[in-house]
């Protein structure tokens, strides 16, 4: 009978125990079960802690269990972001999972934010320098023939440009 008796306390007393546990996304502290805050992710069950998310990814919620790699045309700059950034205009991010924007090079340029690959110029126009948000035309008495220009050309002799952007 004292075996019975010692049996089902032990029985009892287990099932008042119980086991905190979380799925991924959330974490615990022993006692409570919270969601990964917005920047953070928990990858596993039965985490104690976040993790930030790294450079290039973001989670914009609670509760996600990995983090999300930057669109193209956009990128991450910090750790623990909870948001994407767009490329600025004049720059862009041909990639997922980007940290930082590329500067368009001379004859390119990008118009707007968030562009995933910059824009040649157009004949008739150039782009001198790096980071360049709009092309510009070539002047009358000055031309250019091909697209992605950094420069514009004199009219040659016995040829003549009467507008701008020829």
């Amino acid at each position: 009978m004292k075996a019975i008796t010692t049996f089902l306390s032990s029985v009892l007393l287990l099932s008042t125990c119980w086991a905190v546990e979380s799925p991924p996304g959330y974490y615990h502290d022993g006692t409570n079960i919270f969601p990964a805050p917005p920047g953070t992710f928990v990858a596993a069950a039965n985490q104690t802690t976040t993790t930030p998310c790294p450079l290039g990814h973001y989670t914009p919620v609670a509760g996600m269990s990995q983090a999300i790699p930057a669109s193209p045309g956009y990128f991450v700059p910090m750790i623990g972001a909870a948001t994407q950034t767009p490329a600025p205009a004049g720059s862009y991010v041909s990639v997922s999972g980007a940290a930082a924007a590329t500067p368009c090079a001379p004859g390119t340029y990008t118009p707007s934010a968030g562009m995933s690959s910059p824009i040649p110029s157009s004949p008739g126009y150039y782009v001198s320098s790096s980071g360049a948000s709009t092309q510009v035309a070539a002047p009358a008495g000055g031309f250019t023939s091909d697209p992605g220009s950094s420069a514009y050309l004199p009219a040659e002799i016995g040829k003549y440009a009467p507008v701008a952007g020829m």
